[in-house]
């Protein structure tokens, strides 16, 4: 009976996890990610560091993201005369949030000591609090947005996956192929690779569809992002045979994410049994 429920999950190219993958010609020669921009008014006190500063016009800062650069100075002022330099810049970017490393530079060579500073920005204008000359809170460290990001990336990941077997489990053809790219490819431990999409949408109407669910073993999902292309899922599930009341054993699944234009889709999978 496992071996029945196994020879329709090869059937059916039925894997958890979701990726976003190449779309058809037609979308790629019409998708164009406009770019919006971004004002952001930084703001450091010097009070205290000032009685080090030999030139007033050399403060300023130096970062990682257009116009700001780590070889060049980008100037601020104190227009109160308090010891607060600050200046506004206007970036631009066709991701959803903007991703900034930075420090603060005054004469020829006088960098911060401290940590990069970060910040990653949403909304199109901010005034940062005033920074502290060589003090950065835990906030604006790269440990800290690297934790904000793999949970964020962990918690879409597993939102798909679920949502993809919520279909896969109630037979929502429409929602199911949707999250699959057209160059898909299945590998399995025994069947080999499968490269069409319509045949496993096809395999999963005739086979599964009131026949076989899946079930997510809990806690078994591990996520683990590819830079610049999307993230990898790992984990285990097993299916119930409806049909027989018989029930597989849990086994291992790899799938590849890919996101573009703030889609996910499923490109790549492999099962092993």
């Amino acid at each position: 009976m496992i071996t029945k429920i196994s020879a329709i999950f090869l059937l059916t190219a039925c894997y958890s996890g979701i990726s976003f993958s190449q779309q058809d010609s037609k979308m790629s020669r019409d998708s164009t990610t406009a770019k919006r921009k971004l004002t952001v008014t930084f703001q450091v006190d010097l009070s205290t560091e000032l009685r080090n500063v030999k030139s007033l016009p050399s403060i300023g800062i130096r970062g990682n993201t257009a116009p700001l650069s780590w070889n060049k100075t980008y100037p601020m002022t104190d227009k109160n005369k308090k010891g607060i330099y600050e200046t506004t810049i206007t970036f631009e970017t066709a991701e959803p949030s903007l991703h900034i490393k930075y420090k603060y530079f005054h004469d020829t060579a006088s960098w911060e000591t401290c940590v990069d500073r970060v910040i990653d920005l949403k909304s199109t204008s901010a005034i940062l609090p005033a920074d502290k000359w060589d003090i950065v809170l835990p906030a604006n460290t790269q440990s800290y947005h690297d934790s904000l990001e793999a949970l964020e990336l962990y918690h879409t990941i597993t939102s798909l996956d679920s949502t993809l077997f919520d279909a896969y489990n109630n037979c929502n053809l429409e929602k199911y192929a949707a999250l699959f790219s057209e160059d898909l490819e299945f590998y399995h431990d025994k069947g080999g690779l499968s490269t069409s999409k319509k045949d496993m949408v096809e395999a999963v109407k005739n086979n599964i569809c009131g026949k076989v669910t899946r079930e997510l073993a809990k806690g078994s999902i591990e996520v683990s992002p590819i830079p610049g292309f999307g993230a990898v899922e790992m984990g285990s599930h097993r299916f119930h045979n409806l049909k027989e009341g018989s029930l597989s054993r849990f086994s291992k699944f790899v799938v590849i994410w890919q996101k573009k234009n703030n889609e996910w889709k499923v490109t790549r999978v492999i099962s092993l049994h």
